[in-house]
């Protein structure tokens, strides 16, 4: 049998833009709830975290979530606004160039961005 690649992985084969980020916090959000309902909180917290370090204001839907998972968000968004930042700069010749953070459009060269320290995919 064919192993099937994780959602992640296609997720980031997508050429970034809207679609690309949809499908990534989609992807990490459902992946944040199957770790909490196995009881891995701290690999479910990284799931969601991965969603607000680059789209901080990301709200979860109440028709989706339940209000505990929505409560949890919202207390990994507070600990990521006053995490330490790291400031990525990124330029292009010519400027102008849309940059993209795993998926997530940021912003235009030159562009300064202030990020939690991590791995990030960034076009």
């Amino acid at each position: 049998m064919r192993a099937r690649r994780p959602v992640l992985e296609e997720a980031a084969d997508l050429p970034p833009g809207p679609e690309r980020a949809k499908t990534f916090g989609e992807a990490q959000l459902i992946r944040g709830m199957t770790l909490s309902a196995q009881r891995r909180r701290d690999a479910s917290d990284d799931a969601f975290r991965a969603v607000l370090r680059v789209d901080p204001r990301h709200v979860m839907s109440p028709d989706a979530f339940s209000p505990t998972f929505r409560q949890r968000f919202d207390k990994l968004r507070a600990e990521l606004a006053r995490a330490r930042k790291v400031r990525l700069s990124v330029q292009s010749q010519p400027a102008g160039a849309t940059v993209y953070v795993d998926g997530f459009a940021l912003g235009h060269t030159p562009a300064s961005l202030d990020l939690v320290p991590g791995t990030y995919q960034v076009i």
